[in-house]
C-alpha cells in the first residue's frame, strides 16, 4: 500500500454503509490530511486496492464510501484514541503495508463523477474558508 492509499484509508468513516460519505467528503478529508488534492487516478487506484484488501467498501451509484468493519478495527488498532496531533503516517502506513501488496484493482467511476465531486469539494472548501476568515475578522464580544 502506498501513501495515497494511506490517505484514502484515513479519510474514510466507518464502519459500514450507515457511516458512508460522499466522494467530495472523502476528497475534502484527504486534502486536510495530505495538504494536497487527490487526482482521479490516485483515488480510483487507492480505493480499488483498499476494496481488494477488504478494508473499504463503496456504493458508487449511491455516492457512498466507508471503511468495512475490518478496516475500522484496523484503524482503531493503529491509531491512538487522541490521534489529532499524532504522526499517523508512522503507524498507518506500516500497518497497511504489513497486509501485503493488494491486487492492482481500480475502482470504476462513471464518467464525470470525480469531476463533480471535485467541484463540490472545492465549493465546500471555499465556503468554509470564507466563514473562518469572517469569524477571524468579527469583533470579539
Amino acid at each position: 500500500m502506498d501513501t495515497i492509499g494511506c490517505v484514502v484509508f484515513a479519510s474514510l468513516p466507518g464502519p459500514g454503509p450507515e457511516h458512508g460519505v460522499a466522494l467530495w467528503q472523502v476528497l475534502f478529508s484527504a486534502d486536510g490530511i495530505n495538504h494536497a488534492s487527490l487526482g482521479e487516478n490516485e483515488f480510483t487506484m487507492a480505493a480499488g486496492r483498499l476494496i481488494a484488501t477488504g478494508l473499504m467498501s463503496a456504493d458508487v451509484a449511491a455516492d457512498r464510501y466507508w471503511l468495512t468493519a475490518e478496516g475500522y478495527a484496523l484503524r482503531q488498532r493503529l491509531l491512538p484514541p487522541d490521534s489529532q496531533n499524532y504522526p499517523w503516517y508512522d503507524a498507518v502506513l506500516p500497518g497497511l503495508r504489513s497486509l501485503g501488496e493488494p491486487a492492482p484493482d481500480r475502482l470504476s467511476l462513471p464518467d464525470g463523477t470525480f469531476r463533480r465531486a471535485t467541484k463540490r469539494y472545492s465549493k465546500e472548501f471555499w465556503a468554509l474558508y470564507r466563514r473562518i476568515q469572517a469569524e477571524k475578522q468579527a469583533p470579539n464580544d
